[in-house]
């Protein structure tokens, strides 16, 4: 399931104007680092931007394998920068 924002015409209905604010910055929050963190697994993967079209359980395991290096990268801060030519 795909959870969105309120939008204009739902914002203030039923006297849960706040609540429904309140879970629209929570909301962008939440995605503009989810965001972030797929651009940094593109830029540290360059591959990924080739994905498209494959095989939807191919594509998850993937991802997931890359979420895993990445995190081990970055806890033994290994810099793509360092990478000659990268």
């Amino acid at each position: 399931y795909t959870i969105r924002s309120f939008d204009e015409s739902e914002l203030c209905t039923g006297g849960e104007c706040h609540d429904h604010t309140a879970f629209n910055k929570v909301h962008a929050s939440a995605r503009i680092i989810v965001e972030h963190s797929f651009s940094d697994l593109k830029g540290r993967f360059p591959a990924l931007k080739w994905l498209a079209g494959w095989d939807i359980h191919q594509m998850y395991h993937a991802m997931e394998a890359l979420m895993i290096l990445a995190n081990i990268f970055r806890m033994l801060q290994d810099s793509p920068h360092e990478i000659p030519n990268f």
